[in-house]
């Protein structure tokens, strides 16, 4: 025990760990560097092992090993048992968790505004309340009547996403960006297919379906499955993928995306987080600046 704090054998084994640590080791000798930098932010509030440290020693994983006021509960690891390897392994896997979480809020919210996070959009009600959550805008300048054709003409069949095609088409797409509005792809309605894949493959469930649309404001996409549930029995579906024009001034408009999803278990958690969030803000915001670009560009026949 420690200024009266009880420090049970877990505590022992956890600080043992954080003894033999080669990235603690290195930053309680070297007292500068990446790993000391490393270690000194990660340990209060991120690694179990450095607070364990912590409790039993009485001073802090990144501290010298040898301070006099602080006993020790193992000899410092000899230098020569410290490999460069293991440390930047260590340290790259520290970057591959510590990166997202640092950059997660900002590409979740990218280019939106705080009233437009907590403003209600068509589709919310559609999804289980607690969902997560990514909205992102851009600013237009033009009115939505011109940004709103480049909108419902979107699908593989179609004039494409606007994103990166040759990404998409890694995935059996057969996608190519339009740079023109065609008159053809000009209506959508309530339980039209949008395709996000060629027809013949994914058995064919590469696709949404429209579950909401309001002319020149709101479309909103839904799996095939949420939306034969929504005809059968109503809302709580498991996500929708939502499109919002609205006018700012005379002549600008935001054009708003917002992403839904409930994801079930800790695989599926961890992959969202660390593969499909970042996977889709770059697709998404590529979308954006494709369709701000296009809209800006184009001028309607008079």
């Amino acid at each position: 025990m420690i200024n009266d704090v009880i420090i049970t054998d877990r505590d022992r084994a956890m600080a043992q760990r954080c003894v033999e640590c080669p990235v603690c080791n290195r930053a309680r000798r070297k007292q500068r560097g990446a790993a000391f930098w490393f270690v000194k932010r990660i340990e209060g509030g991120v690694c179990p092992f450095c607070q364990a440290y912590e409790k039993v020693n009485g001073r802090k994983a990144h501290e010298p090993s040898n301070s006099p006021d602080a006993p020790a509960i193992a000899k410092r690891t000899s230098r020569k048992s410290f490999a460069p390897l293991r440390f930047l392994a260590v340290f790259a896997l520290a970057l591959l968790v510590l990166i997202p979480a640092a950059l997660h809020p900002w590409y979740l919210r990218w280019g939106a505004t705080d009233r437009e996070l907590q403003q209600p959009l068509p589709g919310d009600e559609l999804v289980f309340s607690g969902a997560n959550t990514a909205t992102r805008a851009i600013t237009i300048q033009s009115p939505p009547e011109q940004i709103w054709p480049w909108i419902v003409q979107i699908g593989e069949d179609r004039a494409g996403f606007y994103s990166y095609a040759w990404l998409e088409n890694l995935f059996l797409a057969d996608m190519r960006n339009s740079d023109r509005i065609v008159p053809g792809w000009q209506t959508r309605q309530v339980g039209d297919t949008v395709w996000m894949a060629r027809k013949d493959r994914y058995h064919g469930r590469g696709r949404a379906i429209v579950a909401v649309f309001e002319a020149y404001h709101a479309m909103v996409l839904v799996s095939p499955d949420d939306y034969a549930k929504l005809t059968k029995s109503g809302p709580q579906l498991s996500g929708a993928w939502t499109f919002i024009v609205e006018p700012e001034g005379k002549r600008a408009s935001r054009l708003i995306m917002r992403t839904l999803g409930v994801p079930t278990g800790p695989f599926n958690r961890a992959f969202n987080y660390f593969v499909y969030d970042p996977a889709h803000f770059i697709m998404e915001r590529k979308m954006l600046l494709a369709i701000k670009e296009r809209a800006e560009r184009y001028q309607p026949h008079p």
